[in-house]
């Protein structure tokens, strides 16, 4: 089925960081019968088409496109447009131009691996900083299963634009991202590329969400074992594939991430912070801390950029 896809316009698919920021800009429904229609037109924005009701004929960048009704267009920032064949009777189309940071990118079939979700998974540890992640992938030119959803979106769209008010930018983008959304989903869906996540996954999603309620406290396999219904050793290899670490070094690191924000925003002494994280030992702690922040805690508070500054001793 992904070979229908390959070559041409029809093939062209983007990629967006789910973390994008969306901002739009204006939003309209379409006469393809105006004559404004035939006009060249180039836009700064990204923009977003979907046909509503009959026939639109649409020239991209040279190519003509016969865009029936359900089908949806996404155009890149400058691409010329305009509509041909003025002497035949044209439907009405659905169009939001709006703004994208970081860029949409194109996105190769080759790199279909990367939606895998043992990609992404890294992302959901607590300790994990980096802001890098799955894409939203976004055909070109589609035609979604739920399509009346899609034009259902876009009403909604229109109205919210039309009658501003309140939080009208923020609804608006919420509209457009759940288009985009709808848009890649039903792709995923008819790619076969959108599979159910492993149950090796939801156990290493519940075994997750455990550690990081009770990471302070002694977390003995038995009781691990106990919760999850698994013995030890599956857990263990079922984190590491997920995680790229094993448990106890993240509850270390989950217990330093803790001490990091108490000592620098409190003034409670080392030893009180050692217990209070899970380090009745507070030498013990220090070599932890240590070994994963390259300095020691007093170190680290004497050192490091605060943005409040506490007497010692102080609470």
């Amino acid at each position: 089925m992904i070979g229908k896809w390959i070559g041409g316009c029809h093939a062209m698919l983007y990629k967006m960081s789910r973390l994008a920021r969306l901002d739009v800009k204006c939003v309209d429904l379409c006469d393809a019968n105006h004559h404004t229609f035939f006009a060249e037109h180039h836009n700064p924005n990204y923009e977003l088409i979907a046909v509503a009701e009959g026939t639109v004929h649409l020239e991209v960048e040279g190519e003509r496109l016969k865009l029936s009704a359900g089908e949806s267009l996404l155009l890149r920032p400058w691409e010329s447009h305009g509509g041909w064949k003025p002497g035949e009777r044209q439907g009405r189309f659905f169009w939001a131009q709006f703004s994208c940071d970081p860029d949409i990118d194109e996105f190769l079939l080759h790199q279909a691996s990367e939606l895998n979700i043992i990609h992404a998974s890294q992302l959901e540890l607590r300790t994990i900083e980096s802001r890098s992640d799955d894409p939203l992938v976004i055909p070109r030119l589609f035609r979604p299963k739920q399509y009346y959803k899609l034009l259902g979106l876009f009403e909604e769209l229109m109205e919210t634009c039309k009658k501003p008010k309140g939080n009208f930018r923020f609804r608006a983008t919420i509209l457009l991202a759940e288009m985009l959304r709808l848009i890649s989903d039903d792709w995923l869906e008819h790619t076969k590329l959108d599979t159910a996540a492993p149950t090796s996954y939801m156990t290493y999603r519940r075994m997750l969400s455990y550690l990081n309620q009770f990471y302070t406290e002694d977390i003995p396999k038995q009781n691990l074992e106990r919760f999850m219904n698994r013995k030890y050793e599956y857990l263990c290899h079922v984190f590491k594939k997920y995680a790229n670490t094993n448990i106890q070094q993240y509850v270390h690191q989950l217990r330093t991430q803790r001490a990091k924000y108490l000592l620098r925003h409190t003034g409670k002494s080392v030893k009180t912070i050692a217990q209070e994280v899970g380090y009745p030992d507070p030498f013990h702690f220090s070599r932890i801390f240590k070994k994963i922040e390259g300095v020691a805690p007093q170190h680290y508070r004497n050192n490091g950029d605060h943005s409040r500054q506490y007497a010692p001793g102080s609470s």
